[in-house]
């Protein structure tokens, strides 16, 4: 009995330590991070002011060391990843803390700067840029970017078109050599009002040139602009923005494609990892925060609705529309011709006279008994006429005795069966279009016949 009880009881503890060991067992503070580590590519939070967790499971624990005069919430926008290292810039500029061996140290002579909240952040030439952003009462379209070598920020200089109009909260996407730019939200001229879309134009800076061009219109979706930083992740050329749906932008396909969000949370938090396709999320639950990391398409839902990101004015809409229908025109005229070509080329043999033999156009030989093939030279010699059947007798009646009328017509069927069976297969037409038949015009007791098949000699 006692036995019993002892193994009733280390059962009830192993399910109990399962249970405990599946669920998060560490509370996660809002002074967090969330990134993915530019080496190893597994996510890594740091939950608390001495902890971290990191893998996919999270559920290896740390300890972490950060700048005591810092709040890990101050760098929670701007995080670069630089020839395998992962860098942080507080919010609104200035600061840069390396993440190195687990802990975090700073590397920068600057100060908090203030000045570009809810700007767009990226990497080019391993060098981390911020552009645009609002601080110190003013929206910005300035481009800034981190010295390594100095330990501060620089003001690129660049020529700034007058139309391009300073805004923070504007989506971007970094495509080979360009940086293009999205929307954004600034103050209008009576300061009461809320915030106005910066313009409709994807702008576009190239990051060899640093020159501005104005791109094409898009169609104004408001909500897009009013999402934070951690919603939106850039997989390849296309983005993605993760909020009460999911929503794929490609600028170059010209498509907005809106899914179903199947998590149905209260996502706060998003860091996708290329290399095996997952994303890592912070969710509030009760007050609570949460995280887990699962396959990006376990988040993505049935595709609610395919539409063009750009507007299309009318003339572009009707010229693209006459466009279309000249290709389809041009697509079925060249396929109708290909297609009376490829009949009527199927609808040929060829004679040589040399060889004694009949071929088809692919230089395929037709294979004919001699009463068929005779029959073939006396179509070749009376090519499209018609002729009385009664022509085609000094075929059948050839090397035979005399035969009665019944006998003949027989014969004469069997033959010229055999002959359409064979072209039949080898021209693949039906063997009913091969002979043509009609009654004589004067004569209606004759029957004629031709050979509904061009026969050229060579």
């Amino acid at each position: 009995m006692i036995k019993y009880y002892y193994y009733i009881s280390f059962l009830l503890f192993l399910i109990a330590s399962a249970s405990v060991r599946g669920q998060q067992n560490y509370t996660i503070e809002s002074n967090y991070i969330l990134f993915e580590d530019a080496v190893t590519g597994e996510p890594v939070l740091k939950y608390n002011d001495s902890m971290l967790v990191r893998g996919f499971k999270l559920d290896t624990h740390i300890k972490s060391s950060f700048p005591k005069d810092l709040e890990a919430k101050l760098f929670g926008d701007y995080n670069y990843q630089i020839k395998d290292k992962n860098y942080f810039v507080s919010n609104g500029a200035g600061l840069v803390l390396e993440f190195k061996e687990n802990n975090f140290i700073r590397v920068d002579n600057s100060f908090r700067h203030k000045n570009q909240f809810g700007a767009n952040h990226f990497v080019y030439n391993n060098t981390p840029y911020l552009w645009g952003g609002y601080g110190l009462f003013t929206h910005k379209n300035i481009l800034t970017y981190y010295n390594f070598n100095t330990q501060e920020w620089f003001l690129k200089e660049i020529i700034i078109p007058e139309n391009l109009k300073p805004r923070l909260n504007a989506l971007h996407v970094v495509h080979k050599d360009n940086m293009y730019i999205i929307g954004g939200l600034r103050k209008p001229k009576n300061p009461l009002l809320p915030k106005i879309i910066a313009d409709e134009f994807v702008w576009q800076l190239n990051l060899k040139t640093f020159k501005w061009s104005k791109g094409k219109k898009y169609k104004l979706y408001e909500t897009r602009n009013k999402h934070r930083k951690q919603y939106i992740i850039q997989i390849d050329q296309k983005l993605i923005i993760i909020g009460d749906n999911i929503e794929e932008i490609d600028l170059f396909n010209d498509t907005k494609k809106t899914y179903q969000n199947k998590s149905f949370k209260n996502i706060t938090d998003v860091v996708y990892h290329k290399k095996n396709q997952f994303v890592t999320y912070i969710y509030s639950t009760d007050g609570e925060l949460n995280i887990k990391s699962e396959p990006l398409d376990n988040l993505v839902g049935e595709l609610i609705k395919n539409e063009s990101f750009y507007k299309h004015s009318y003339n572009q809409i009707f010229f693209s529309t006459i466009l279309v229908l000249g290709l389809i025109a041009l697509v079925v005229l060249l396929f109708n011709r290909n297609k009376k070509n490829t009949k009527k080329l199927k609808k040929q043999i060829i004679y040589n006279s040399k060889k004694d033999l009949f071929y088809t156009t692919n230089k395929d030989r037709i294979k004919l008994n001699k009463m068929p093939s005779d029959i073939l030279k006396i179509f070749l010699e009376n090519k499209n006429k018609y002729i009385p059947f009664s022509k085609l007798n000094q075929v059948i009646n050839d090397g035979v005795s005399d035969q009665n009328y019944i006998t003949l017509n027989k014969r004469r069927e069997r033959v010229c069966n055999e002959l359409t069976t064979e072209l039949s297969n080898i021209l693949k037409l039906e063997k009913k279009n091969i002979l043509k038949i009609r009654k004589n015009e004067i004569d209606k007791r004759i029957k004629e016949v031709k050979l509904n098949i061009e026969i050229i000699t060579k």
